[in-house]
């Protein structure tokens, strides 16, 4: 039988090695207004360095270059005098970052600014009648930026998708209401969104529409983010007068999958803010007041952004209540950066994942598990590496009971049992062994969730332990308590592995 609660507090052991890490950035001293601020606005592909802006006595802001470990560069200032300048984003090659500059030493109108790395940072040539003009997105190397320009004292409000070159020329100025918000770019095309939806755009400013096979609810629907070949999007579909939902669409294999049970769903809009290009894990932020970004990652299911980044170990501190928004995704999703307020500062900050780790390895049998107390089959998935000496597997169950006990067990062989006292199957056969040593007995969370790092070098058996060889199959499977009618433990299904 599974160990009693005490024994569990005496057997806890040490916190997993593979944690989420909460980084600020500090603050920059006051500035004219009286505040002190730190921002990130855009990160690279690799997640190793973020762009933002700090608060200055001189100039009010200044556009940085940030990296957890070195700390805060100032960018050189774009102009002779106090200029107010802001970074949003950065290439892949970490060569150039873009950004923008106050106009007359205010940030209410600006004019977009590149800087190059060893050289003074240049203006983008802009429209003869541009009044409020910023970048939106440069390419992986560097030569190209989109950006947007904005008339807001024009008779007519408008937008419009502008195209820079290396030089800081201006290369293409596209249709009116046809604008770069976000945009991802795969070598020959451009994302973008316009008055009629969204669109392909190529170099030479050739317009191609996209179009989504959306279920009847839906009354339209915009792409905001796009992988790098062009071809998965993440975005939202509009349910008339009801909501938005966020979506990801897999253009080539014609798929299209809606994220379930966000907060607000079917209460208050919410929308796709970040997608993280090579994973397809998206970041969503609410409309409402006072909610805080979500997650969504489609093996995983959804959850607040907070909540599930504290499981992993993350320490936000006072700063748990006040992010207020998520600004910039690395390419792999290990890297996340946006904004946080409280007791009268604004600071930037930095979420790390390990890596790896929403990567999903094996496959799952024993489907759906026998429902557990909560109403519903627990989920048990593997992730990250199946190499024996990589070190870096690790198992998932969620849809647990809250705050219940329980141990994986491990075996080479299949099987399907169901013990007395079990709700459910044991999954597994032959040579079980059971992780019931030391700092192996699992507590779930309040979310319902457990989270163990398995070495392929030493799994349990009845004999002692024993070593995975290359291209042996293993299974494994979650036992925990639980009070459901006359049973007093159950089974969530089961994932097999084949080491390498």
């Amino acid at each position: 039988m599974l160990a009693q609660p005490v024994l569990a507090v005496l057997l806890a052991g040490p916190a997993l090695a593979t944690q989420a890490v909460f980084t600020t950035v500090p603050a920059g001293p006051l500035d004219s207004s009286g505040l002190r601020v730190s921002v990130l606005n855009g990160v690279s592909a690799d997640g190793s360095v973020a762009v933002g802006a700090i608060s200055d006595p001189v100039h009010g802001r200044v556009a940085i270059r940030w990296t957890p470990a070195g700390g805060t560069t100032v960018l050189p200032s774009p102009g002779s005098g106090p200029t107010p300048s802001f970074a949003t984003g950065i290439s892949d090659d970490l060569s150039t970052v873009v950004g923008a500059r106050g106009v007359g030493g205010s940030l209410a109108l600006v004019r977009p600014v590149r800087w190059d790395a060893g050289a003074a940072p240049i203006d983008l040539t802009t429209l003869p009648i541009a009044e409020h003009t910023k970048p939106a997105y440069v390419s992986p190397e560097g030569r190209f930026v989109l950006g947007l320009d904005e008339r807001i004292f024009a008779p007519t409000y408008a937008r419009q998708g502008l195209l820079w070159d290396e030089t800081g020329a201006l290369v293409t100025a596209f249709p009116s209401n046809l604008y770069f918000m976000s945009a991802a770019y795969d070598g020959s095309f451009f994302i973008a969104r316009g008055s009629a939806g969204s669109v392909r755009v190529a170099l030479d400013g050739t317009i191609r529409p996209l179009s989504f096979p959306l279920p009847a609810m839906y009354g339209s629907a915009t792409a905001v983010y796009s992988d790098r070949t062009a071809t998965v999007f993440g975005g939202i579909a509009n349910v008339p007068g009801v909501r938005d939902d966020v979506f990801l669409y897999d253009e080539s294999a014609q798929t299209m999958e809606f994220a379930p049970g966000l907060p607000g769903n079917g209460r208050t809009p919410h929308r796709m803010q970040l997608l993280a290009p090579d994973l397809g894990v998206a970041v969503v932020t609410y409309s409402a007041p006072g909610q805080r970004p979500g997650i969504w990652i489609p093996s995983l299911g959804t959850a607040e952004l907070v909540s599930y980044a504290d499981e992993l170990g993350a320490n936000f501190g006072p700063l748990a209540n006040g992010l207020i928004a998520a600004t910039a995704i690395s390419d792999d999703g290990t890297r996340i950066v946006g904004s946080a307020f409280t007791s009268g500062v604004q600071e930037g900050w930095m979420l790390t994942f390990p890596e790896d780790w929403w990567r999903t390895v094996g496959t799952t049998f024993c489907n759906p598990a026998t429902p557990n107390s909560t109403g519903h089959p627990s989920r048990t998935m593997a992730f990250g590496s199946d190499e024996i000496t990589a070190g870096a597997l690790r198992l998932e169950t969620h849809g647990l009971p809250p705050n219940v006990f329980g141990i994986f067990a491990v075996a080479p062989t299949t099987g399907g049992v169901t013990p007395p006292g079990s709700a459910g199957p044991l999954c597994l056969g032959g040579a079980i062994g059971r992780f019931d040593r030391g700092g192996q007995l699992l507590m779930a969370s309040p979310r319902g969730r457990v989270r163990f790092d398995v070495d392929l070098g030493q799994l349990p058996g009845p004999n002692g332990p024993r070593s995975a060889a290359a291209g042996e199959t293993w299974h494994f499977q979650f036992w925990h308590r639980d009070v459901a009618g006359s049973t007093s433990t159950n089974f969530s299904n089961a994932v097999t592995v084949i080491a390498r």
